[in-house]
């Protein structure tokens, strides 16, 4: 986990340029991480499950992290950036898809539903059994994805502007002693 006693001020951007890839920071044990959002891995999760979840949120965080090295973010800044982007888009998508979307989803659903029961009575009985399953999980899955995907991209906005305006706190790490060079004749 990255130290957050120290945020460097935030003192501007540049192009972006070559630098060294940000390693993926490993979630607790017992947790699913996203950004700066942990929670303790739900039951339905197997030990496979969870380790995708988090491989995959690590390496978004990673990929924001490196980008925000490369455009001249001291590295403590970039990586307060990376989490609270992701941290907040989690919160943003499902918040989108709890509140304002789920009427929606089930309307979707129920549409999808009655959809999928037309589709499946040609294949009696099995159909009418996959049919509106099938159906009602294209109708919400349909209808809430926009509800999702918009909460999700406000999030991810405001956690960056939140972390690119947080002010700085703590004092910088002392510098690592730097060995001798070896005296070669």
């Amino acid at each position: 986990m990255p130290d957050q006693s120290y945020l460097a001020p935030f003192t501007g951007t540049h192009g972006p340029v070559p630098v060294a890839p940000v390693a993926p920071i490993a979630p607790p044990p017992g947790k699913i991480r996203i950004g700066d959002v942990q929670l303790d891995t739900p039951y339905f999760l197997n030990p496979q499950q969870s380790k995708q979840v988090n491989d995959a949120t690590a390496g978004a965080e990673a990929q924001i992290a490196t980008f925000g090295d490369s455009v001249g973010l001291d590295p403590t800044r970039s990586d307060r950036v990376a989490a609270a982007t992701l941290g907040d888009a989690a919160i943003g998508g499902a918040a989108g898809a709890l509140t304002v979307g789920l009427p929606f989803v089930a309307v979707g659903g129920f549409l999808g539903g009655i959809a999928g029961f037309m589709v499946g009575v040609p294949f009696f009985p099995a159909g009418l059994v996959w049919g509106p399953a099938l159906g009602a999980t294209i109708g919400a899955s349909a209808t809430g994805s926009p509800f999702i995907a918009t909460g999700a991209a406000i999030g991810a906005a405001a956690g960056a502007t939140r972390a690119l305006n947080e002010p700085a706190h703590g004092a910088p790490p002392a510098p690592q002693p730097v060995p001798p060079a070896p005296n070669v004749r």
